[in-house]
């Protein structure tokens, strides 16, 4: 099992050229996205091609000038959050130019994951900064910061039913659980490794968690214990999610593997391998259940 984490950096290029190409066999061409970063390293302008996404069915939003770790559809399915090593937040539209609209900074370290209120109104994000932040997507400034792990704060998930609250994973090996409008946690799970990865059900009596030791754990959060696990993964859980009609979980892995797990039936429904190199980092949910978004570890979104 792998056990090494990459190190936080604070140090970014400031102007570079990055050319990718994508072909498709049958249509005899090759697509190519040219991508620059500004050369204060902040905001850079938003790629589109409008080629790729009527011949592949997806078109590439731009760059950070970081490596991007975390992207999230809003609950409309209209915008896009993503979080990234260059510290900063940033906020697209899903359809036409798909344009970037705004940018939230303020963590001092990378934005590892973020999620958003069910109103669409408020992004929570969790950083190496071993803080989450609450931020009003109306003035754009933070609302709050919320302290209490002594490591790394990887993942995070937002309930689904009833009051909003928040849960978080650190290296700490601690989840914690949070009301969004205090600083402090309600509580403190402790767990036997890092955490890497976490997810709630939809009723919020459960609770998914992943970490260095490659096996899922399914929380009852009422006796805060571990309830079984979902073994089958060889390496390091990145990130886990649940279906919106609460059937099936979706987890993926440094073991180049996306798996669905039926929930009821508490056994894996199917995998798939990804492109050999990759290690995709986060997926984020299109509401409507029939897309998602990657962040393989590149300023890509």
């Amino acid at each position: 099992m792998s056990t090494g984490k990459r190190p936080a950096s604070d140090v970014f290029s400031s102007s570079q050229l990055v050319k990718r190409q994508r072909s498709d066999g049958n249509l005899g061409n090759t697509a190519s996205i040219v991508k620059t970063t500004t050369q204060n390293g902040a905001l850079i302008q938003a790629v589109w091609d409008p080629f790729l996404q009527e011949a592949f069915g997806y078109a590439k939003l731009g760059c950070h000038s970081g490596e991007v770790f975390a992207t999230r559809f809003d609950p409309t399915g209209e915008h896009i959050a993503s979080g990234s090593m260059d510290r900063s937040i940033l906020l697209w539209r899903t359809y036409g130019s798909c344009d970037n609209f705004g940018i939230l900074t303020g963590h001092k370290g990378a934005v590892l994951d973020l999620h958003w209120s069910r109103d669409s109104r408020v992004i929570f994000s969790a950083s190496a900064d071993m803080t989450l932040a609450s931020w009003d997507l109306e003035t754009g400034l933070r609302i709050r910061r919320h302290v209490g792990h002594e490591e790394v704060i990887n993942c995070m998930d937002v309930s689904r039913r009833g009051e909003e609250v928040l849960v978080s994973g650190s290296d700490d090996g601690y989840i914690g659980i949070w009301d969004p409008r205090q600083k402090e946690a309600i509580e403190f799970i402790e767990t036997e490794f890092p955490v890497t990865a976490i997810a709630l059900s939809e009723v919020g009596n459960e609770l998914y968690s992943g970490g260095i030791d490659n096996d899922i754990k399914v929380w009852d959060l009422r006796k805060k214990a571990v309830a079984y696990s979902l073994l089958g993964h060889t390496d390091t859980i990145t990130s886990l999610n649940v279906s919106p009609d609460s059937q099936t979980l979706l987890s993926n892995s440094m073991d180049s593997t996306v798996r669905t797990w039926d929930i009821p039936g508490i056994r894996r429904a199917r995998g798939s391998q990804q492109a050999a190199g990759t290690e995709a980092s986060s997926y984020g949910r299109l509401p409507l259940g029939s897309c998602y978004t990657s962040c393989p570890d590149t300023r890509d979104v």
